[in-house]
């Protein structure tokens, strides 16, 4: 990395350690006076700004993510007897095992896994079923 680089890093991080050497530098988390080795924890965005002892800086944006994506369109362990549109606010998905697409539609019969995984590795896992069989008649008996 070239000094005055700036790296921005989309991916999400569910903690991390940045390391500088301290006798070259100096280091600010968010504006704030930072020390290496400290541990970031504290979910959103970050930008740590590393200034050598010339004045040069490197600026890294990073983002900790804790958080699971979320699902709308059907529910863990959810039955329907219709066609359903699954649709997440991040990552990457497959059902069945398959790659799928936010905004997509399950139509036919049968038992799906839905396993949505975003950058920082949170994942959610949805377990559901499409049964569009009509119920039998029910019987009255007589008395």
């Amino acid at each position: 990395m070239q000094t005055g680089d700036i790296i921005d890093r989309n991916l999400g991080f569910d903690t991390i350690i940045p390391i500088y050497n301290q006798n070259e530098g100096t280091a600010t988390l968010n504006i704030i006076v930072f020390r290496s080795g400290t541990i970031v924890k504290t979910e959103g965005k970050h930008t740590l700004v590393v200034t050598d002892t010339e004045g040069k800086k490197n600026t890294i944006a990073f983002v900790i993510d804790k958080k699971a994506p979320q699902v709308t369109g059907a529910v863990n362990n959810g039955y329907y007897n219709k066609d359903i549109k699954l649709t997440f606010n991040e990552g990457k998905a497959t059902l069945n095992g398959k790659s799928f697409g936010s905004g997509s539609y399950v139509r036919s019969a049968g038992t799906y896994t839905l396993i949505v995984t975003d950058a920082a590795g949170n994942k959610i896992t949805l377990k559901f079923f499409i049964d569009k069989s009509r119920p039998a008649t029910p019987k009255v008996n007589t008395v």
